[in-house]
């Protein structure tokens, strides 16, 4: 190209037929090119009637020339219709061209406005895994459950309960939204971790932390004459590698020596344990799974570490610092303790840029108002900050609110950041026979969990602390989320009853919420093409998203199929 770098793309407009062409209602397609971190790029456009094949390969082009060399690009392709109406989306990068060099790249089309079936390639079907959206557009999947299958319950569990016997996978792979692929890490994960979290650092790191390497699912029914199911889990000894551990994810680790393809190697990256001996696995504090892991506000590189389902975990939390003196790790958490146990909860940063409050959420048998929640302060600790209940007249008020004691319920910040919409189901108990939410007090009572009047227990929680009851079309008890790249919010999946039926259903909310103080549902509601619980969300650029793994229970709850088929959306 005589010092004119150039791009040529090899375009696919079909997620299932590679071989497809432009679909006929795309009459115009612009190819948008962003160098470094420009957020607005530069593009240009041409008419499909006016294609022409320049090169005489067999295919019709638009190539770009008078690229920027040396720093990395990305790229964005929209295919429209006559009316200007976006109909297709993709992107690739980031990659660096050297002068004078014209590169070809691979670029998936993917349609806007529906779900997409991706082909899973060397994705296997998991759940209660993690999937976590890189700075580079790709999008990591580290472990989860892989197996499940019936065994005898404890002789302690109740009449009728049905158990599983879940194993463990130490898999992890990435996303490449170029290609719509998943790639293998070499080598995977260090130690086969369900129920862990993922948590990435302001410095392109993600912290793997906790889990199980095995578990048992429990289902057990509300009485001896019940349908209704509540579901629960125990982690197995696994020798305490698993929960009691964790591990570094690097992105940039495990590289090919030269990209022979030129696609910006999609699969690298690879783990490490222990700062001062990556071989081996760094120690947490304590045993800790499906507990919540965030990244204190202000402090990117550290994150905290709160409850999960072990003794020693629910009611105790921990900070960990990636750049701790002496190298990264957890800070001394002897005095951590929640004001309430937090088995299975969740965390969300609420306040705009330099004053958001962390907070954790339901997770637990709350007794009263003030054991819905825990807020992170920053100061003292002996440098880990502290962690209090919150007052009962901020949060959620002085009128008892039991509706919002949840258990992993979605919880994800709006807009800007000074709201988060909180979204669940399973959680709150009932007096027997009754179905309106109480705090279970009473000990002459026997209380069950509420079956019923689950779109009132989702809420929307203020920068005051101010927490309100949002409506949602639908109940997402173990479902999942993401917050899209302007700022809403889309939560999908979960069990919409006690029967633990699965729900392909689709709550998207818009990033300012209304003038009432809740979250704003909007009308879009496309649907998943499989129902599922215990999957992922991750976002994706251009108000992508991209949904992995889960399950759906048999009618009776005596079989468990974990779904492979991961889906990927754009919405318009």
């Amino acid at each position: 190209m005589g010092g004119d770098p150039g791009l040529g793309m090899h375009v696919t407009w079909n997620l299932e037929d590679p071989s497809a062409t432009i679909p006929a209602g795309v009459v115009s397609l612009t190819v948008f090119v962003f160098p470094g971190d420009d957020p607005t790029g530069t593009d240009s456009g041409a008419t499909v009637a006016n294609l022409m094949d320049e090169d005489g390969n067999g295919h019709d082009e638009v190539v770009r020339g008078g690229l920027v060399t040396g720093e990395p690009l990305r790229v964005r392709v929209r295919g429209e219709d006559a009316s200007g109406n976006l109909l297709y989306v993709g992107h690739a990068g980031p990659f660096t061209l050297s002068a004078g060099e014209r590169r070809y790249i691979d670029l998936r089309m993917i349609p806007v406005g529906d779900y997409g079936m991706v082909d899973a390639g060397v994705l296997t079907g998991r759940f209660l895994h993690t999937s976590t959206s890189l700075p580079d557009g790709r999008v990591l999947i580290t472990g989860g459950f892989t197996r499940a299958t019936t065994m005898t319950c404890p002789a302690t569990s109740p009449p009728l309960t049905l158990c599983f016997d879940l194993t463990g996978n130490s898999e992890a792979f990435v996303y490449d939204p170029a290609t719509a692929h998943f790639f293998s890490i070499h080598n995977g994960m260090r130690q086969a971790r369900g129920g862990h979290t993922a948590t990435l650092l302001g410095d392109g790191r993600v912290l793997i932390a906790g889990g199980a390497a095995r578990a048992t699912l429990f289902l057990t029914p509300q009485s001896t004459t019940s349908s209704e199911l509540v579901p629960s889990f125990a982690a197995m000894d696994d020798g305490g590698a698993a929960a009691t551990s964790f591990e570094m994810f690097l992105p940039d680790t495990n590289a090919e020596e030269v990209d022979v393809d030129r696609n910006g190697d999609p699969g690298r990256g690879g783990f490490v344990g222990a700062a001062d001996d990556p071989a081996m696995l760094g120690r947490l504090d304590t045993a800790r799974f499906l507990h919540s892991a965030s990244v204190i506000p202000g402090s990117p590189s550290r994150v905290a570490l709160v409850g999960g389902l072990a003794a020693e975990a629910s009611q105790s939390w921990a900070v960990f610092d990636s750049q701790r003196a002496g190298g990264y790790g957890v800070l001394d958490s002897s005095a951590n303790m929640l004001g309430a146990s937090r088995t299975m909860p969740a965390s969300v940063a609420v306040g705009a840029a330099g004053r958001e409050t962390l907070w954790f959420l339901g997770g637990g048998e709350a007794l009263d108002n003030t054991e819905l929640s825990d807020r992170y302060a920053s100061t003292g600790g002996a440098g880990n900050g502290t962690i209090a209940p919150r007052a009962m007249n901020m949060f959620p008020g002085t009128t008892d609110r039991p509706e919002l004691n949840l258990w992993r319920p979605t919880a994800l910040p709006l807009g800007d950041g000074t709201h988060a919409i909180v979204v669940g189901w399973m959680g709150p108990a009932c007096e027997d026979g009754m179905t309106t939410p109480v705090f279970p007090t009473d000990g002459s009572l026997t209380y069950v969990r509420c079956g019923y009047d689950m779109a009132s227990r989702s809420y929307t929680i203020g920068e005051s602390g101010l927490a309100l009851a949002t409506m949602v079309r639908s109940a997402h008890a173990f479902g999942a989320g993401a917050r899209l790249s302007d700022g809403s919010v889309i939560v999908t999946g979960g069990f919409v009853g006690l029967g633990l039926q699965t729900t392909n259903a689709t709550d998207h909310f818009a990033p300012m919420v209304a003038t009432a103080g809740t979250a704003a549902l909007t009308d879009i509601r496309p649907l998943l093409r499989a129902g599922r619980a215990f999957h992922t969300m991750s976002a994706l650029e251009d108000r992508g998203v991209l949904t992995v793994g889960g399950v759906s229970l048999g009618s009776d709850g005596a079989s468990i199929t974990i779904t492979a088929a991961p889906e990927v959306l754009y919405l318009p």
